[in-house]
């Protein structure tokens, strides 16, 4: 799945498969990509594959 953000292109390259969870509650520590559309278990703020900035906490609603 690509999506551009302005002039940068933002593409998933397949390195968040290693972080991929099961697990899809932000209470166990998972966070989402939504770029790459996937539940991580990675402890950085941007995702490691697409450099999009993982969401923490889901949507108010």
């Amino acid at each position: 799945m690509q999506r551009t953000l302005g002039s940068i292109e933002l593409a998933c390259r397949g390195i968040c498969e290693r972080y991929r969870s099961e697990n899809k509650r932000y209470g166990y520590g998972v966070k989402r990509c939504t770029s790459c559309d996937a539940y991580l278990e990675y402890g950085g703020i941007q995702c490691p594959c697409c450099r999009t900035h993982l969401r923490a906490k889901r949507k108010s609603k």
